[in-house]
């Protein structure tokens, strides 16, 4: 279900982003509802922005560090994870089931600038370049806005995703996007997580 991997409006903000070395990536991801059994914000929301996180660091994390709120019954509906990469950057994601608005919002930050996505119809980018300074303002240049509606024609991310798949197999190829080896992985970050806020500690892959 690594659905956004062929969203043409993730794929812009990948290349967007693409041109520097990422120091840190900001997610904040809401809304109400879709409470299952056997399931929670991690399961349902953050496994997402995880694979997401992890297509733009093109890296794994080496430990994470969460914590969370259970508020109907006993379910963790609320979670904020923070993945530590070996190259010193973070991701950190927000998560949770209890907003009446629905809002999927992801930023980038690079040593030179900051480029955010707003997942809606349309997708809105935004981009600026900044200087950082101690003991003085820090300068944010020229924010560039642009709306993105996807192609006009084309195939939607699902479809995209059903035919990569159909290719691997057809080719006896290994997909390197998505795939069992993909799945565990992110199956590790979420249960790190999980003892994470049961431990308030960090725990490491």
């Amino acid at each position: 279900d690594h659905t956004f991997l062929f969203n043409p409006d993730f794929l812009k903000f990948k290349n967007l982003a693409s041109k520097e070395k990422i120091k840190s990536i900001a997610s904040h991801r809401v809304q109400f509802g879709r409470f299952q059994k056997g399931s929670d914000v991690l399961g349902e929301l953050l496994y997402h922005d995880i694979y997401m996180s992890l297509a733009l660091m093109n890296d794994r994390p080496s430990s994470v560090r969460s914590i969370g709120r259970m508020t109907h019954d006993h379910q963790l509906d609320q979670c904020s994870l923070q993945m530590n990469f070996k190259s010193q950057a973070t991701a950190e994601l927000f998560g949770s089931m209890n907003f009446i608005q629905k809002q999927k919002i992801m930023s980038i930050t690079t040593p030179h600038k900051i480029v955010s996505w707003q997942d809606m119809a349309p997708s809105v980018f935004t981009e600026s370049k900044y200087k950082f300074a101690y003991g003085q303002e820090s300068r944010l240049g020229p924010v560039k806005i642009q709306k993105y509606f996807g192609p006009a024609k084309g195939k939607d991310a699902l479809e995209k995703m059903l035919e990569h798949i159909a290719l691997c197999k057809r080719s006896g190829k290994k997909s390197a996007l998505i795939g069992i080896d993909q799945g565990i992985e992110i199956m590790r970050i979420i249960e790190a997580a999980r003892k994470s806020v049961r431990s308030g500690r960090q725990v490491r892959i």
